[in-house]
């Protein structure tokens, strides 16, 4: 089996070096975000980030990862469409019963209505991303998550001095927003509403459903903790949480944010060419 070439050495060594200056950017901003911010607004920003993970693990139902299975542009858009407006509908939903049932509680209402969108905005960003790696457009998918993270992170710092405490879950937005008014503009969002839903649905019934329940029930396993110490305790203990967190997941997330993407696409192919 031969891991050169166009399989190993471009596409991988990109997606590294991109993954690692995006982790870098974040992980490097944090420390300084968290010292000119006010613990409340790191807290509350810590709430949001949980929440749009754990929504966002299921909101999908994984059409993302049956992407990499699609053998043709009909299929994959299908699942495109699919993943995208079950993600609105069930991101909706649930961020409406889990703030209406007081599970999570927002500093304002703007801070709610500010945490949806980007909740939104990002399962979108998430399934055009995982289009562009099934496509094998790793160096566009490459530039639109140092987009994101730029904005986002060294984005709150910046923005910090610009208008203070209120930029951090403004960065955030702005990180979400600005890529995906970038992929409305270049019409690669064309024709978003699904075709032929039941149809999608069952051809991909077990990446779908079954990767769904088991993202969820580890999502809520791994971040769920956060929820629990901001229902009971301070956001600065939910702030604390949540960074140690991310602190300890760093080399993880390192390496496997750019392997994950690649090989789908890459045991895919193998399989497809029947190498697997």
């Amino acid at each position: 089996m031969n891991f050169s070439g166009k399989y190993l050495e471009q596409p991988l060594a990109q997606l590294l070096a991109g993954n690692a200056l995006a982790q870098l950017m974040i992980f490097g901003s944090i420390p300084v975000i968290t010292r000119l911010y006010p613990t409340e607004a790191v807290g509350q920003w810590s709430i949001a980030l949980t929440v749009i993970n754990v929504i966002s693990a299921f909101s999908q139902l994984r059409t993302d990862i049956a992407l990499f299975q699609a053998s043709t542009d009909t299929e994959r858009n299908a699942l495109y469409r699919l993943g995208i407006t079950a993600h609105i509908v069930l991101s909706c939903v649930t961020f409406t019963v889990i703030t209406l049932l007081g599970w999570v509680h927002w500093a304002s209402i703007e801070a709610g209505i500010v945490t949806l969108l980007i909740l939104l905005a990002h399962g979108i960003l998430q399934m055009s991303i995982s289009r562009m790696a099934a496509q094998h457009q790793f160096r566009q998918q490459n530039l639109y998550r140092l987009a994101i993270a730029f904005l986002a992170y060294p984005g709150a710092v910046i923005g910090y001095y610009i208008g203070g405490s209120h930029w951090l879950l403004g960065a955030l937005l702005m990180g979400n927003m600005v890529p995906l008014g970038y992929l409305v503009s270049t019409q690669q969002m064309s024709q978003i509403w699904p075709k032929n839903i039941f149809t999608t649905l069952k051809a991909h019934k077990n990446t779908g459903f079954y990767l769904t329940v088991g993202n969820l029930l580890a999502s809520i396993s791994d971040q769920g903790m956060v929820l629990l110490i901001a229902r009971f305790y301070s956001s600065s203990e939910a702030a604390a949480c949540f960074l140690a967190m991310r602190v300890c997941s760093a080399p993880l997330s390192l390496i496997q944010g750019a392997l994950t993407p690649y090989n789908y696409r890459h045991f895919q192919d193998l399989y497809d060419t029947a190498q697997f």
